[in-house]
């Protein structure tokens, strides 16, 4: 039996003579985006294939300080919390961490396409999709 390796799998599933495309987000939700050289050319969602890393998601994280210091700034109103004094009249000062510590945390990655944006396109499946590749610039 013949082994097929991920990258010829890959080829395998791409275009013999693929096309990248330039086009601009129309709206953001729904996401539909028309081609630079083709106005009449809107892209809705359902002919797009659009990557995790271009959309509003979360991962979980655990972070961890190492050497050096880590400073966060706190208004008077932000977190309940007193001092004997405060570096300014309006209560904002400077908290000096020298450990920090964040277990399964949820960072909140905000990258979906925005209206307006240039992106570029591969072209696949006789141009019925589209995958958006990353954002132009």
């Amino acid at each position: 039996m013949e082994e097929t390796s991920i990258k010829q799998l890959i080829q395998s599933l791409a275009p013999e003579n693929p096309t990248v495309v330039e086009g601009t987000v129309l709206t953001a939700s729904p996401l539909s985006i028309v081609l630079k050289n083709d106005a009449k050319m809107v892209l809705s969602a359902n002919s797009l294939v659009v990557p995790r890393y271009l959309t509003d998601h979360q991962v979980e994280v655990d972070i961890r300080k190492a050497s050096g210091s880590l400073d966060s700034e706190t208004a008077e109103d932000e977190g309940e919390h007193e001092h004997e004094e405060l570096s300014t009249e309006d209560g904002q000062h400077i908290h000096h961490l020298s450990t920090f510590e964040l277990e399964t945390g949820v960072l909140f990655i905000y990258n979906a396409l925005k209206q307006g944006e240039s992106v570029l396109l591969l072209e696949f499946d006789s141009g019925k999709r589209y995958f958006v590749l990353d954002r132009k610039g």
